[in-house]
């Protein structure tokens, strides 16, 4: 039986299957043989010769495994010793080479995001790994976008197409860009914005203005062109608040910022002059007789005091002081709720003070949410664009209210949250967007704390970010009235309607592809 077994083995070794005599010869039995002992040598030979092939064809592993199996057979051998010194070499200058072109890629890889396609190239050039080619032909497919995009970029700002302009460079390639073509068109796109925001500042186009800042994209407005016009777009919204509120002095104060930003607007020279004959107006008043009048307490006069009302019916109208009056009008400023089809439902607040706590409290507040009966109700007030939380009847102390700014979190309990968002710096209105927090009625999306518009469009500086509409519409608050503008049509039940014409209330209305409604039920 051992003879056939080594007749086999020899048989397999005479025709070159080194791998089944190997195995025969596992049987330590066959080793024990003298004639087995010079067959395992001839083997083991076999083997060397074998992996030595196999390393000079930079077959690497069949080389180790052959020198590893020769081992096994004949110990360690100076033959063997020496063909695993080649291997064990080979080995590390395949690795130092492939660490090499992975740094290599890496630095090509790096060089083209940032737009140097010509120095990728040439890093990339003299490489023959699969990779290398591959990442040549995106380079090459990279090129023809970014050239496709800039041609676009530069025929629409021919037109006059600002915006749109604006909008192909931020889904571009080119966007973030480094290389010098790239930062040719930004600066290209940056002229021609600043221009044209210089010309409605200069002509006090300021909706116009506000409008075309909420178009163009983050990479177009960060600019040392643009920037000082948003600052005077803010100044001027600031005063118009101001102006509104009878604190004329702050607003003559951010006319004059405005000026020194935009010193050729004549508009802004009269509206100063205008704002501060009336701030002085204000100052003589509250100086004379009728400011006087208006510090004296009633109370301590018997002789001026009132009868009292013996009745439990509200007082007249014109027995309300003006504090009392105030505050009744900024609790009955426009509310609704905006739904829009397919985008969400929006809870609407134009006041500047706005509640929020728990639906099922004995205090009813404005924003009612579904979360424990004992949280404490908690209140925001706009004042000059600024935010600020605090508890109700609290707010108005210094101490006891806190400034919310873009991204801060707004915790009436740890299951009842919200985050605050101010999603363009040019407008006052803010947002409240759930993260923990419930509303009664399910399909409520978020809340909108209106300032003076609300924007809709697909860009991130909108308040509503929305893909169904091919650019940014606004709907802005007009005599206690809300409107909109927009560059589409607008239907309300089946009746095309004018531009910046009054939005109704409980009407379906059609603007594009979009439908909505301007809700005042179930408030």
């Amino acid at each position: 039986m051992l003879d056939f077994r080594l007749k086999r083995a020899q048989v397999a070794l005479a025709d070159g299957r080194l791998d089944e005599a190997f195995e025969l010869f596992r049987d330590s039995s066959l080793q024990e043989q003298r004639a087995g002992q010079k067959l395992l040598t001839k083997l083991s030979v076999a083997f060397i010769r074998r992996g030595q092939g196999h390393l000079t064809s930079q077959r690497l592993a069949p080389a180790l495994d052959d020198c590893l199996r020769a081992e096994k057979l004949a110990g360690n051998l100076p033959e063997i010793v020496e063909l695993r010194s080649m291997i064990a070499s080979q080995i590390e200058t395949e690795r130092a080479g492939s660490r090499q072109r992975s740094e290599q890629l890496a630095k090509a890889q790096e060089q083209m995001q940032n737009g140097w396609l010509s120095a990728g190239r040439k890093i990339l050039a003299e490489s023959e790994d699969q990779q290398a080619q591959n990442m040549l032909k995106n380079a090459d497919m990279l090129e023809l976008q970014n050239d496709s995009a800039a041609g676009r970029i530069k025929q629409a700002l021919k037109t006059g197409q600002i915006e749109l302009a604006a909008r192909i460079y931020q889904n571009s390639s080119l966007c973030g860009n480094m290389s010098p073509e790239s930062a040719d068109i930004l600066s290209l796109i940056q002229r021609q914005a600043q221009k044209k925001l210089q010309d409605c500042l200069a002509e006090g186009r300021l909706h116009a203005a506000a409008s075309f800042l909420a178009q163009i994209n983050g990479h177009v407005a960060q600019s040392e062109m643009i920037q000082p016009l948003q600052k005077v777009v803010e100044y001027c919204h600031k005063a118009v608040g101001q102006i509104n509120a009878g604190a004329f002095s702050e607003a003559e104060i951010n006319l004059r910022r405005a000026q020194t930003l935009l010193p050729k607007a004549k508009w802004l020279t009269e509206a100063i002059g205008q704002v501060k004959s009336t701030a002085d107006t204000q100052r003589h008043l509250q100086a004379g007789p009728l400011g006087i009048f208006e510090q004296i307490d009633l109370s301590e006069s018997p002789e001026i005091v009132p009868a009292p009302v013996k009745t439990a019916r509200p007082a007249p109208e014109f027995l309300k002081t003006p504090e009392i009056d105030r505050h009744n009008a900024m609790g009955t400023k426009m509310r609704f709720i905006l739904q829009m089809d397919g985008i969400g439902a929006y809870y609407v607040f134009g006041s500047d003070r706005v509640t929020m706590g728990p639906v099922s409290s004995t205090t009813r507040s404005d924003i009612e949410l579904v979360t424990a009966p004992d949280v404490v109700p908690k209140q925001i007030e706009r004042v000059e664009g600024d935010y600020f939380i605090g508890q109700t009847g609290g707010i108005t102390s210094h101490g006891s209210r806190q400034l919310l700014s873009d991204g801060d979190r707004v915790e009436l309990s740890p299951r009842c949250r919200f985050k605050f968002t101010q999603s363009n710096p040019a407008s006052s209105t803010a947002c409240l967007i759930p993260s923990s927090a419930r509303f009664p009625r399910a399909d409520i999306t978020g809340v909108i704390l209106m300032g003076r518009e609300i924007l809709i469009g697909p860009e991130r500086n909108n308040h509503i970010q929305s893909g169904q509409l091919p650019e940014a519409m606004v709907l802005f608050l007009q005599d206690g009235q809300i409107r909109c503008r927009t560059q589409q049509p607008v239907i309300v039940e089946g009746r095309s309607v004018s531009a910046g014409a009054v939005l109704p209330m409980d009407k379906r209305i059609e603007i594009g592809d979009v439908q909505l409604v301007l809700s005042t039920q179930n408030l």
